[in-house]
């Protein structure tokens, strides 16, 4: 097959290329408008993300058995370093992120675990791992997942990274962290505020349905909403309140002080004893070219 032709040629030239060579075959970036488009675009920009987005499984494995077993590519190949070469040039994707906006849930766990690979350790793929900077950036598989409103990705995603606490027949007890799903997270890019923008996706904004994992995310954000939002949202109502009250106040006592002047003035200039006509430049006439010279008094 395809993939076996494939094994055999890196497996050559993981034995005979220098490390320049080496560096170019595996971190190499796809250009071109060609891969700018759909679905070209999900695959990743290099040999190892086009070999998960295809699941090519064997080829994948080959590559981390020759990290391990030649010394020229230990420090090529690295599919948790997103400030590296290994990261997608114009997404941010690594090869995890790949396997995810493709919804290949197999290529997922192979990637988390690598079975029979015992000798590539370092290079299982993180459930933490963010993009780079690009077209998704710094978003870890969850998060993904949440933005691109893949429910069947999310959901495993999330199973993979729960603990079994107790099972009894049919019913099964998880535990799992909220780090990357809470909004009280370091990163803006976790899966509450991911669902709240604006701009989320149909599917995004349905995973807060009670029908969607039990009304996980839908009681999470109830339970902050309760415990802080509640709050929060009456303080800044009660703030624009006194500030929209202190403008209205300032405005009509501002637009009273000038009728009292205008009034003033008025009536001053109007006087029939000169001496009692104020010399104030409250008082004094101006006029100008916009307004056609008509005298106009403060």
């Amino acid at each position: 097959s395809h993939e076996d032709i494939l094994v055999k040629l890196i497996r050559l030239a993981a034995t005979t290329l220098q490390r320049d060579d080496l560096e170019l075959l595996f971190l190499g970036q796809t250009t071109g408008l060609f891969f700018k488009g759909q679905p070209m675009i999900l695959y990743g920009s290099t040999l190892l993300s086009y070999c998960v987005a295809f699941s090519l499984k064997r080829a994948v494995k080959t590559i981390f058995e020759c990290w391990a077993t030649t010394p020229a590519m230990n420090d090529v190949i690295d599919p948790n370093n997103y400030h590296g070469r290994s990261a997608c040039h114009l997404t941010g994707m690594l090869p995890i992120h790949v396997a995810v906006v493709n919804g290949l849930q197999g290529m997922y766990d192979f990637l988390v675990d690598l079975p029979g690979i015992q000798d590539c350790v370092p290079l299982r793929s993180h459930a933490l791992t963010t993009t780079s900077n690009g077209t998704w950036g710094h978003l870890d598989p969850l998060g993904l997942a949440t933005m691109l409103g893949d429910q069947r990705m999310f959901k495993h995603i999330l199973r993979r990274r729960a603990t079994v606490l107790w099972k009894w027949g049919p019913v099964t007890s998880y535990q799992m962290t909220l780090e990357g799903i809470d909004s009280a997270g370091s990163s803006d890019n976790d899966v509450m505020e991911l669902i709240a923008r604006g701009d989320s996706k149909y599917e995004t904004r349905h995973m807060l349905d009670d029908s969607f994992l039990d009304g996980l995310i839908h009681k999470l954000f109830l339970q902050k909403w309760n415990a802080y939002g509640r709050k929060m949202w009456l303080v800044t109502r009660i703030l624009s309140f006194f500030y929209i009250g202190n403008l209205i106040v300032q405005s009509q006592s501002l637009k009273f002080l000038h009728a009292k002047y205008s009034a003033q003035c008025f009536l001053a200039r109007n006087a029939p004893d000169r001496r009692l006509r104020p010399d104030n430049e409250f008082c004094k006439p101006f006029s100008s070219e916009e307004d056609g010279g008509t005298n106009m008094y403060l």
